[in-house]
């Protein structure tokens, strides 16, 4: 588990990350023209993200899955704080072509946004908002 925490003022802000490992076979093994799983390859074994906790000042945030279920070989994690109140996790990982950045953009009650740009092209692969459930209950 990789464990990040920052303090930004009074506000801590805690994230768990949760990862296995994937035997993908050996470095010198050729890389399979299918792929059926989010490893980048870029690491053996393969290490994709299983569960993302976000918590902030101990209130844990909800993290639907689509944050996190298509990385794997994270290799840097860092917590800052965009604007008062508003805070993003960074994520770095894969190699090469493979590389990508996220940003997981957060507040005090909701994870509000995901980007994931490719380091190789250096622009904005994807773009997904996420807002407050809807009660049904009237």
């Amino acid at each position: 588990m990789t464990d990040v925490s920052a303090a930004f003022g009074k506000t801590q802000v805690s994230v768990k990350i949760t990862t296995h490992e994937v035997d993908i076979g050996k470095p010198s093994d050729p890389r399979p023209e299918k792929i059926l799983s989010s490893c980048t390859f870029s690491r053996i074994p393969c290490s994709p993200v299983d569960y993302m906790e976000i918590s902030v000042n101990n209130n844990a945030l909800f993290v639907a899955r689509s944050v996190y279920a298509d990385l794997a070989d994270v290799g840097v994690a860092s917590l800052r704080q965009k604007k008062k109140g508003q805070f993003v996790l960074t994520l770095g990982g894969g190699d090469a072509s493979e590389s990508y950045t996220v940003e997981v953009t957060f507040d005090e009650n909701l994870v509000r946004q995901r980007t994931l740009m490719s380091n190789e092209a250096k622009q904005v692969m994807q773009r997904t908002t996420y807002f407050a459930s809807q009660s049904m209950d009237k």
